[in-house]
Order: structure tokens, then C-alpha cells, then sequence
């Protein structure tokens, strides 16, 4: 019988064998089906959730949308990219690093607490008196989006066998209280299912030098300080800095350090393969399906970020639009996105047609989408034409956001899920806060 490593390849390029494949594995996640919630539970879950998601994404658009009107407000508008900027630096920052706490940790207890970092700190934005406490507390939201958003997803993608995945990735979020995250969830979560004299004993651990052991500091830390610098460095430069200045090329160079240093640690950390286990292991790396995602992710992440944060500000500015129509008329590029992710889903299932494909047919889209914009002219006047091309675009980015979450479980060991899945949304993230 074939493993589940072995039927990866298989399962990406024969999605008509996937079935047959998952169900001769001899993993116990696929065998031992008790393990995965079902009935009220699971949809309680699943909502909770969805909504965690959708609270983390709807940030962004209202953000983007009510610049103007911050920088109006607060003034000092030569910061204002700062203010979206610092919440996507502290997103990418510890994406990764939230991952592989929640692995350590647990996922329900690091989900509660960023939840909360969250919550509080939204709110802190909204009472922010200056632009610079805005930026401030817009970096602590960032962190707290930054777990919401990998550990909902992560988790979201580990309810149901991976043979399922393409039934429940596009449902739609649900207004749920924070509560039913905590209560919602069985005793034990998330070694349910799992016999008691199984479970590591949580306290124990807690308490013991063994669980700091497992985390990579060094590894986090290299990732933080290469992230960080990179960003910042792009950000200023040209802006508050010239490109040949001192500090931008010493944040430059030492980030370009700290990414080569960061690289070759993981790599001896993974080929060593004692207690402390790397953030970013190295088989990720010797994968040409996993390189590839990645790929798709940094081809994502860029227009999709920059189309999201320009066109508001574009409508705005050039089309002397209120923040309010400014929202309505990024909505078909926002609303083409998820029916392009439900479409896909489905389409994928039913007709049983290989990912390669909807991944190149996707891509397509995107040039051509992303093309026509880049062609709409500076004119008062919004041409209809701008809303198709809208249309095009999300519709494709739409269908490759899908894609990754349902590739994911079949390719990647389930010990990596969650950090392979922090790491594609990490890479969307750091390209888009790269494009200043």
C-alpha cells in the first residue's frame, strides 16, 4: 500500500486517482476517521472559525478605504503608508513564529490570545489621538491578525479528511461570537480523539525546559530581523531616505544577511533533526511542487495587495470619490475573488481536472486582468471598462487562493501542514509589503 508521502505526486497531477490513493493510505489521519469532529461541534467550529477570518480580511479593506480620511484626521499624509505598512510588518513578522508556537503551545490557547491581541488592539486604533500612535497600535494589530489568520486557517483546513477539502473551502463566514471559539471546543482540543494516556500532559510541559527546547529562537529571530529591515529600508527609501544613503543600504545588507543566515540554519536544524525543530524545515526546499506554490503565492501576493490598498486611494484621489464610494467600486474585484474560489472548488471536484491547469488557467487571467488596469487613464471620469477588468483579475487571484488551501493537505506531510500553510500566507504578505 502506498503512503501518504508517495501519493502526493499522484494526487497533484491525477486528481482521479486522489481518492483511491487517500483511501489506501495507511496514515492514521486518513484511516481512523473518528478523530475529526462532526455534528454540532464541527459546524460551531467552523463558523468560529470563518469568522475569525473574515474579521482579519475585513480589516484591510476598510483600512485601505479610509486612508484619506485618517491622514484628513490625524494629518502628517507623508505616513500614511506607514499606517498600513506597519500592520503588514507586524503580520509577516511572526506569522511563521505563531505557527510553530501554536505547535508547541497548542493552537486553542495561542488562538484565544491572539484573538484578543486582536480585539484590544483594533480598538486601540480607533482611539489612536495622533498618526503615530495609529502606526503604533496598527503594528500590535498586525501581530494579533497575523495568528488569527494562520491559526483559523490552519485549523479550518485540518476539520475534515483532505479528500473533503474542496466541499467546505469556500464557506462563507458566519457572524459567531469569541465565546463559541472557547466553549465550542472539545476537552482536550486539539488531542481529541485521542486516547488520555496519549495526551501530553499540558502542565507538565508548560513547566518544563523541554518545550522552550522545541521552539528555534535563533531561527525566529533571523526571520524577524531580515523581514524587518528588508521592509523598513524599502519603505523609506527614496521617501524620507535617498537609495545611497547609509541607512537604507545597511538595512539592505543586513537583511540580505540575516535571510542567507536564516536559510542555512534551517537547513542544519532540519539535518540534525533533535528536540528544537526549525521554523522553516528544509524539505520544503527540495520539493519542485512545494517551490512552486511558493511561487504562486509571490506572484499572488503583490497585485493582489497593491490592487486592494491603489485602487481605493486611486479612486479617491484622481476621482474625488468618498471613502464610502471608493468601497463600493473595489467590490467587483473583491467579490469576483471568493466566487472565483467557489467556482474553482467545485469545478475541481466534479470534473476532476488536474490543479496544473486551473493554476496556468488562473495565472492567465491574472496578466490579463492586472494588464488592462495598468492601461485605464488618468481621466476624472471612471471608464465601465475598469470594473471587467476588475472582474478578471479577482477572478483569478480568486481561483490560486483556493488552489493553495486545497493542494496543501495533499502534498505536504501532516506534521508541516501548519507551517507550510503560514509560510504561503507569510510570502503573500512580505511581497506585498515589499511593493512600498
Amino acid at each position: 500500500m502506498q503512503d501518504a508521502a508517495s501519493i502526493t505526486d499522484e494526487a497533484v497531477k491525477k486528481p482521479q486517482a486522489v481518492e483511491q490513493a487517500i483511501l489506501g493510505a495507511t496514515s492514521k489521519e486518513y484511516e481512523d476517521q473518528q478523530h475529526y469532529l462532526q455534528g454540532v461541534r464541527l459546524y460551531l467550529i467552523m463558523v468560529s472559525l470563518c469568522l475569525c477570518l473574515f474579521l482579519t480580511n475585513l480589516e484591510i479593506p476598510i483600512v485601505t478605504t479610509s486612508l484619506i480620511g485618517i491622514t484628513d484626521d490625524l494629518g502628517d499624509f507623508n505616513k500614511a503608508s506607514w499606517v498600513i505598512s506597519s500592520y503588514l510588518l507586524g503580520y509577516v513578522g511572526v506569522l511563521i513564529i505563531f505557527s510553530k508556537l501554536s505547535d508547541v503551545f497548542g493552537r486553542k490557547s495561542i488562538l484565544i490570545l491572539v484573538v484578543l491581541i486582536f480585539i484590544i488592539f483594533s480598538g486601540a486604533c480607533g482611539a489612536a489621538q495622533t498618526i503615530e500612535q495609529l502606526i503604533v497600535f496598527r503594528a500590535f494589530q498586525g501581530i494579533g491578525g497575523a495568528g488569527n489568520y494562520s491559526l483559523s486557517a490552519c485549523r479550518y483546513s485540518m476539520l475534515w479528511p483532505p479528500i473533503n477539502m474542496t466541499s467546505y473551502v469556500s464557506v462563507p463566514a458566519g457572524a459567531v461570537a469569541l465565546g463559541i471559539i472557547v466553549f465550542a471546543m472539545p476537552n482536550g482540543f486539539p488531542f481529541h480523539g485521542i486516547p488520555k494516556e496519549q495526551r501530553p500532559n499540558s502542565i507538565r510541559k508548560l513547566s518544563s525546559k523541554w518545550l522552550l527546547a522545541r521552539f528555534d529562537l535563533l531561527g525566529a529571530a533571523l526571520l524577524l530581523t531580515a523581514t524587518l529591515l528588508l521592509v523598513a529600508a524599502l519603505e523609506e527609501a527614496d521617501v524620507h531616505y535617498p537609495w545611497k544613503s547609509a541607512f537604507v543600504i545597511t538595512f539592505l545588507t543586513i537583511s540580505g544577511l540575516s535571510w542567507i543566515g536564516f536559510l542555512l540554519w534551517e537547513r542544519h536544524m532540519t539535518q540534525i533533526a533533535k528536540v528544537c525543530e526549525p521554523v522553516f524545515p528544509w524539505r520544503f526546499m527540495e520539493s519542485r511542487i512545494l517551490l512552486g506554490m511558493i511561487l504562486s503565492a509571490i506572484f499572488l501576493g503583490g497585485p493582489w495587495f497593491c490592487s486592494i490598498f491603489q485602487l481605493p486611494q486611486r479612486f479617491q484621489i484622481v476621482n474625488s470619490l468618498s471613502p464610502l464610494q471608493a468601497g463600493f467600486r473595489l467590490i467587483p474585484f473583491t467579490l469576483a475573488a471568493p466566487i472565483g474560489s467557489i467556482v474553482s472548488a467545485a469545478l475541481a471536484k466534479a470534473a476532476k481536472i488536474a490543479p496544473l491547469y486551473w493554476v496556468v488557467f488562473a495565472s492567465v487571467l491574472q496578466v490579463i486582468g492586472f494588464s488592462l488596469l495598468s492601461t485605464v487613464s488618468n481621466s476624472h471620469n471612471i471608464p465601465a471598462a475598469q470594473y471587467g477588468f476588475q472582474v478578471i483579475a479577482g477572478f483569478g487571484c480568486g481561483i490560486n487562493i483556493s488552489l493553495l488551501l486545497v493542494m496543501i493537505p495533499f502534498r505536504v506531510q501532516d506534521r508541516d501542514k501548519g507551517k507550510y500553510m503560514t509560510l504561503v500566507v507569510s510570502t503573500k504578505q512580505l511581497v506585498a509589503n515589499s511593493n512600498p
